[in-house]
């Protein structure tokens, strides 16, 4: 499982699909990619047959995952490249099979433990690769900032910020681990400032934030609306501030205000959106399809965009409205369903947090990046898998409640 993870994460496959390709973004299909999570989701498949029976009770208790995923596959019926959308739903639905297994068959402690091994190690080796290799920092624009085993250094940025998300919930209770875990933290940290990361910077700081704050959400005698409420206004309060002053704030950290172009490819891709709102270009139409209609989003940015570096913009493109839809609805869902198994769970506080903690990590990622609805994406595989746990959790309580009643 760790090779599996380690291979659906994208590092060292950049490298092994072009060693002397230097780019920063590549919009085109990647064979090696592909034919790595083939095979992964292959074996998988396997192993997953001996789990059948929990892994199909799963996909009942978790079936708005699975809407979102028959959704994809069925956009191929209007996308304005089917051959495109019907090769990305199918890949969608492996993904989906793949993470709904790794959510039934490992706990939330398993889980984080598996993924602390995997982020390790590529915390380790994009060391390895700056100063063994010429791949591991960032040419053009970039030189300087590090990308480490991965395509981009923004791409570094994340995953580092999801690894000190897992280590700084690992240490909180693995005694014989922890002062490992805060070595790696910090480590993980010290990787997203030599990538230049902003969003990674900024992802771990709301980690520190939301893992304070877990005693208090685990208070019994707190209100859930009351904390509803509060994280509410925290969002807003900030969202506003960066509405407002967000190009003053960004000029102050010495950043781009329009971010590094985002902001003007947000405003295109809107326009882009308004064309087919309902229903959407079909998944990965509107990027890889043959009718090219982002091309006059190139003209006009002067480079090849692969997306719209917003995760929510891109499946507003993929699936429209009707997509923007059923994935709040399984958002919602999810975070529900994560909140009562922090409130409930009797064990190790890092087990119970993950859940919601990824959720609130997979939020802020797709803010400038698109890491939801991509098949092989490890980022949107452990979203799935998160809503599987927490609908595991859901359904064994659930069932727990009705033989109490009987």
């Amino acid at each position: 499982m760790c090779v599996a993870m380690f291979l659906l994460s994208g590092a060292l496959l950049p490298l092994l699909h072009s060693p002397g390709d230097t780019s920063d973004v590549t919009v085109g299909s990647d064979p090696v990619r592909a034919v790595a999570g083939g095979i992964t989701f292959a074996v998988t498949g396997l192993f997953a047959l001996q789990y059948r029976s929990q892994i199909l009770a799963t996909i009942r208790q978790s079936s708005l995952v699975w809407l979102l995923t028959g959704l994809a596959l069925a956009s191929a019926t209007w996308s304005t490249d089917r051959d495109v959308s019907l090769r990305s739903g199918l890949a969608l639905c492996a993904t989906a099979l793949f993470g709904t297994y790794f959510g039934t068959r490992f706990t939330p402690r398993l889980q984080l433990a598996l993924l602390s091994v995997v982020l390790g190690v590529t915390a380790v080796l994009s060391v390895a690769f700056v100063f063994l290799t010429d791949y591991g920092v960032m040419p053009g624009a970039y030189t300087g900032a590090w990308r480490g085993v991965f395509d981009r250094k923004n791409t570094l940025g994340d995953m580092m910020a999801l690894a000190f998300l897992v280590f700084i919930l690992g240490g909180q209770h693995f005694r014989l681990w922890k002062p490992m875990a805060w070595v790696f933290a910090t480590f993980a940290v010290g990787l997203i400032v030599l990538s230049q990361s902003v969003g990674g910077l900024a992802i771990s700081g709301v980690v520190v934030l939301f893992v304070a704050l877990i005693p208090l959400a685990r208070r019994r005698s707190m209100p859930v609306w009351f904390l509803a409420c509060v994280g509410f206004l925290l969002t807003a309060s900030v969202a506003a501030l960066l509405w407002w002053r967000g190009g003053v704030v960004l000029t102050a950290l010495g950043r781009d205000p329009t971010l590094t172009g985002r902001t003007l490819i947000w405003a295109l891709v809107l326009g882009k959106i308004s064309v087919h709102p309902v229903i959407g270009y079909g998944v990965n139409a509107f990027w890889r399809g043959r009718s090219a209609e982002y091309a006059d989003i190139w003209q006009i940015m002067r480079w090849p965009t692969p997306h719209s570096h917003n995760g929510f913009l891109d499946l507003a493109l993929d699936l429209g409205l009707v997509g923007i839809g059923v994935f709040v609805l399984c958002y919602f869902q999810t975070v529900v369903r994560a909140f009562r198994l922090l409130r409930n769970e009797t064990g190790m506080m890092e087990g119970s947090a993950w859940p919601l903690a990824y959720l609130m990590f997979f939020i802020l990622v797709n803010l400038t990046e698109v890491r939801l609805l991509r098949n092989g994406n490890l980022f949107w595989i452990l979203f799935i898998s998160t809503a599987s746990t927490v609908a595991r959790g859901a359904g064994q309580s659930a069932g727990g409640a009705n033989a109490k009643g009987q």
